[in-house]
């Protein structure tokens, strides 16, 4: 990925069964273009801990299950400093401004990480999910999970990496989604499935370009983090 340019990069995940069940995840090595690379995406082990996710404290309550579902990637490089990306994303009543999916995020009472969200979906349709953060590193990585019960199973994380001779910072965005079946997942599987690509595309291409332009402004709040 060029630094100057700051493209998006997609990256293909390959899983390959293991003889104790696990699923070896291997990382291709080259950039996609600019279209992004999605799969069926089965693991358990590995799987989550590419995430940023430890499920060690609350296995019960993983948003989405072993072998279903598929996971997306995608890397951006942004002239910011990394601990400045990192607020953004740590108050999820930010994403809606750049998230063109997205139509409302609320965060719950409490310790603040529990949030409700709102998505458009297919033919009119909202879809809504309850997210909780389950790994926060400061100035790293934030990493959530839906909760039981939501319309939606997602899981995911966003890592940041400081840029060498200040040129900013590189986000990685790792994301992963098991609809349901039924109506209901038709539309959700429109969301997150091929439409996806060209929306995320679009809105990343957004936050670099708002975030580099200083055009986004942050909300303080607790800590908080995306689903």
């Amino acid at each position: 990925m060029s630094v100057v340019s700051g493209a998006v990069t997609g990256i293909e995940i390959e899983p390959r069964p293991r003889e104790d069940g696990c699923i070896d995840l291997r990382t291709g090595g080259a950039a996609i273009g600019g279209s992004l690379v999605y799969r069926g995406w089965q693991g358990h082990c590995y799987a989550y801990e590419s995430l940023g996710i430890s499920t060690a404290e609350r296995h019960e309550a993983t948003g989405v299950p072993a072998q279903s579902g598929f996971k997306i990637e995608r890397t951006i490089a942004i002239n910011r400093p990394q601990a400045e990306l990192f607020q953004f994303w740590q108050n999820l009543e930010n994403l809606p401004n750049v998230m063109s999916h997205i139509q409302s995020v609320t965060v719950q009472p409490g310790d603040g990480t529990q949030s409700h969200w709102i998505a458009d979906g297919a033919f009119g349709r909202t879809v809504e999910w309850d997210a909780e953060i389950i790994n926060i590193r400061e100035g790293e990585v934030i990493a959530w999970r839906s909760l039981p019960d939501s319309q939606v199973d997602t899981a995911g994380s966003v890592h940041f990496e400081s840029l060498p001779n200040d040129r900013g910072t590189t986000m990685r965005i790792s994301m992963k989604y098991n609809p349901p079946a039924g109506k209901l997942g038709a539309s959700i599987a429109s969301l997150f499935g091929d439409g996806l690509e060209q929306k995320l595309d679009e809105d990343l291409r957004r936050l670099k370009q708002h975030l580099e332009a200083g055009e986004i402004a942050t909300t303080d709040g607790q800590p908080h983090g995306p689903a």
